[in-house]
């Protein structure tokens, strides 16, 4: 009975001593924070936020971005591969005249606009939507529209600067409420917080709203980060578990045993701070002899190293699967798989041309922007450039082909125009690529043919053969 008594006793003390260490620990205490004296399982940042969760701060978001590898590649490498090569613009029915695209050009180089629209997409890729705010000269109010009574541009407007800015740092004070108009819905008032704590209120019209996957909500759009947001939090939970475990545990779990000591005076010497100098998350302190001897033993994964190939394995697939990425692009080329990196090049380009295409309307109400203010109109005299003419954007793929798939396809070009040779005229090829007729009819020629009349010889097709001052004649293994 008394044995029974002295086992209750003892732990009951256990568990008193872990209530006291529990006391020591604040949780509330960020695990990342510098100078944070206790690790716990992190969520992504902050505690609360775990993985499924509903609602997801911005404050997330900025954190992501800015620590995630896979979540930078996916909105800032991203946003700058789509205006890394940049874009062409041409009359409609001028695609060969570069004079309007030469004046645009022009206009964007004065705006920094490749730069801005490429940090307004990074944003808007993070957080779902950006605003790119313009600023002309002739206005002084942000408040006031660019526009006159009968939706002209007002005289002597310049536009002269773009500025990006975060769904983060924006908020839409008034909407439209006439059910008569055609912007019923959408923003008439911005609100924007510079980061000075003077937010501004800018008129819709000096404001041009870049939100390309609207989904549930007519304003705001959908950041791609969102579904990316529970794999990546995961992915990071697991690494952190992973490098906490090396770190930890990386020379084994200290096990010491005193075989003098009972459990009453092994948990004195514990809270005494006798093993404080032990470098590891955890240690087992064992005592007794013979009989009353405490061991340990672990079971499930003895002898073996848990490997953690599979984990990342599942992560990353589900990236690429949220992001139209191919996984090696996330993890970079591994030497010996040119050729499938080559196949993963080429689908992650076809990925980034989907993206201009859906960066399209945005460089459009720029350069209608530009074209209203007349900062677009060519200084060569090459074209006259209408008020408003129809245009076509033109992206630059990103993807370049290597020198021996340029020289297989140069081939390839060649022999085809050779063959078309043998039944089109010089002048029905040179329009295949482009070029004007020859002069004066030389063009007009089959040069097969040509070179039939000259030899004064009918022609031999495949398989037959051409006896000397005779007509051609069958395959003489057919004949025979």
């Amino acid at each position: 009975m008394s044995e029974t008594k002295s086992r209750i006793d003892e732990i009951k003390e256990n568990i008193q001593f872990g209530l006291d260490l529990a006391k020591e620990i604040d949780f509330s205490i960020d695990s990342y924070a510098p100078g944070s004296s206790y690790s716990r399982i992190p969520t992504t940042f902050s505690m609360g936020r775990a993985f499924g969760a509903r609602l997801i701060p911005d404050a997330e978001f900025d954190f992501l971005v800015k620590r995630e590898p896979v979540v930078h590649w996916t909105v800032w490498y991203v946003a700058q591969d789509i205006f890394d090569n940049g874009l062409r613009v041409y009359v409609k029915g001028r695609k060969e005249d570069d004079s309007f695209n030469d004046a645009v050009q022009r206009a964007f180089l004065e705006l920094g606009a490749y730069d801005n629209l490429a940090r307004s997409t990074a944003f808007e890729r993070l957080y779902g939507t950006s605003v790119i705010v313009c600023s002309y000269r002739g206005s002084t109010n942000w408040e006031e529209s660019i526009y006159e009574p009968n939706d002209e541009l007002k005289d002597g407007y310049k536009l002269l600067q773009i500025t990006p800015y975060p769904k983060s740092q924006v908020s839409v004070v008034d909407y439209d409420t006439d059910d008569s108009s055609l912007r019923y819905g959408k923003p008439l008032f911005y609100e924007i917080d510079r980061g000075d704590g003077v937010p501004f209120r800018v008129h819709w019209s000096k404001v041009i709203h870049d939100a390309p996957r609207l989904f549930d909500d007519p304003v705001w759009g959908m950041s791609v980060v969102q579904i990316l947001y529970d794999d990546a939090t995961a992915f990071r939970n697991m690494r952190w578990g992973l490098y906490q475990t090396i770190f930890r545990y990386g020379s084994g779990f200290p096990h010491i045993h005193l075989p003098w000591a009972n459990r009453k005076q092994i948990n004195a010497l514990i809270a005494s701070g006798e093993f404080d100098y032990i470098n590891s998350r955890g240690f087992f302190v064992t005592g007794g002899k013979e009989e009353n001897k405490e061991t340990i033993d672990f079971k499930g994964v003895q002898g073996v190293t848990l490997n953690p190939d599979p984990y990342v394995k599942i992560s990353f697939e589900n990236f690429s699967l949220a992001t139209r990425i191919p996984q090696d692009i996330f993890k970079g080329v591994s030497a010996g798989r040119i050729t499938g990196s080559e196949f993963n090049e080429r689908n992650y380009y076809k990925y980034i041309s989907s993206e201009q295409n859906s960066k399209t309307p945005i460089v459009r109400e720029l350069i209608d922007r530009l074209l209203a203010t007349g900062q677009i109109e060519p200084s060569d005299g090459r074209m006259k450039i209408p008020s408003e003419p129809e245009y076509v954007v033109e992206w630059f793929s990103a993807f370049e082909l290597n020198e021996v798939d340029q020289t297989r396809i140069a081939l390839w070009e060649s022999t085809t125009y050779k063959n078309y040779g043998t039944f089109m005229t010089i002048d029905e090829i040179r329009m295949l690529r482009k070029l004007k007729p020859l002069p004066d009819g030389v063009g007009a020629v089959v040069i097969e043919l040509e070179r039939i009349t000259a030899k004064g010889t009918p022609q031999v097709r495949p398989g037959q053969t051409q006896p000397e001052g005779g007509e051609a004649q069958g395959n003489r293994a057919e004949e025979r």
